[in-house]
Formats: structure tokens, C-alpha cells, sequence
């Protein structure tokens, strides 16, 4: 099975809501993901790329493959800032966010539309440092980026008062050695067959 990031998270809230999207698709009922919130999480993604400074972004496609060897290219020309950089390892994928590419190792940044730290967000940059890890890409941070909400927007909207940026680079590396169980419960629960 090919396991993505999202589909990691899945894993870690309810695997058995994994086993049903994959086993019985006719029978998982998506009424539940609220369409409204879906469109905030684009709009604030979106927002935040700009964050770090001017990036240079890998376009969706349904062709993973191409879009790990434009994040190889933009990685090895030395683009500082890239979004949406996608990387593989050993059946696993994610597209991080933000990448900050410094010659010293790289920084990941996960933006999420919350006004707060929850703990399936270090789950989910725990899931993006063991992959870039496994590439061979030393994460020098991984960060938290979410909405502040203290922010009062004066006109134009300032995108560095918006967000909030939370280092944790500590809680991520305490519990990456779970990270490979983790995998292969999920696995074994989203292939099972009773």
C-alpha cells in the first residue's frame, strides 16, 4: 500500500476510518468533511506560502513521480524557498508545506487553518521528517504554522501578524522513532481484510 501523509494522519485519528476508505469507499460517508472548512484550509495554505519569503512552488499532479524530480531539481539548483515539495520513501509520500533549503539541512514548515497546536499536527510533521529523513535530508527545524488569534486585520491583510510559528522540533524528534510502527500498523489495518 502506498501510504501518504493524509492518509497517515487518517491512520493515527481512526485507523478504522482508513480500513473503510479504502475496503468499502461506497460506504464511508463524507458528508462529515465540512466543504467550508476544506476551502479555509486552501485559502490559508495558500496565505502562508509567502511566509518565509518569495517560493517557487511544485505543482499538483497525479504523477508523483514528477513531482519528486521537480523538487529534486529546485533542491539541487538551490532554490532557497520551495512549496509543495514532494519526497518518497519506501512507499511513503508527502508534499511538505514549506521548505526552507539551506546548504546546512532544511527546514519544513506544516500550515494549518487551527488556531492552536494539536497533537495530530506533530504526528503529521513527525510523518514528514521521517520521510525527508529517509531521503537523506537532515531537518535542521519543523515548524507549526497556524492562524494568530490575537490578528485584527487593518486593512490589507499582513501575513506575518496573521500566522503564528511554533517550533516543535523537540516534540517531533521524541516520538519519530514511532513513527515506522506507526506505518506499518496503519498498514496492516488498512489491508486487513475482516
Amino acid at each position: 500500500m502506498f501510504l501518504s501523509k493524509s492518509r497517515y494522519c487518517e491512520g493515527m485519528q481512526c485507523p478504522k476510518m482508513l480500513w473503510l476508505k479504502k475496503r468499502r469507499p461506497e460506504e464511508f460517508d463524507e458528508t462529515t468533511l465540512d466543504e467550508q472548512v476544506l476551502r479555509t484550509g486552501v485559502l490559508v495554505g495558500d496565505l502562508a506560502k509567502g511566509l518565509f519569503g518569495q517560493y517557487t512552488e511544485v505543482a499538483h499532479t497525479e504523477n508523483i513521480s514528477t513531482m519528486i524530480q521537480h523538487t529534486r531539481n529546485l533542491i539541487d539548483t538551490g532554490t532557497p524557498i520551495i512549496s509543495e515539495a514532494s519526497f518518497a520513501y519506501r512507499g511513503n509520500f508527502c508534499s511538505v508545506d514549506i521548505l526552507v533549503n539551506d546548504p546546512d539541512g532544511v527546514i519544513i514548515a506544516e500550515v494549518k487553518s487551527s488556531t492552536e497546536c494539536k497533537e495530530i499536527y506533530l504526528h503529521d510533521l513527525a510523518y514528514q521528517v521521517f520521510v525527508l529523513s529517509g531521503c537523506g535530508f537532515f531537518i535542521k527545524k519543523a515548524l507549526l504554522v497556524y492562524i494568530n488569534s490575537d490578528y485584527v486585520r487593518q486593512g490589507e491583510i499582513d501575513i506575518q501578524r496573521l500566522f503564528a510559528i511554533e517550533d516543535l522540533t523537540q516534540a517531533v524528534y521524541r516520538i519519530l522513532p514511532d513513527v515506522e510502527g506507526n506505518i506499518e500498523s496503519i498498514t496492516l489495518v488498512a489491508e486487513s481484510c475482516t
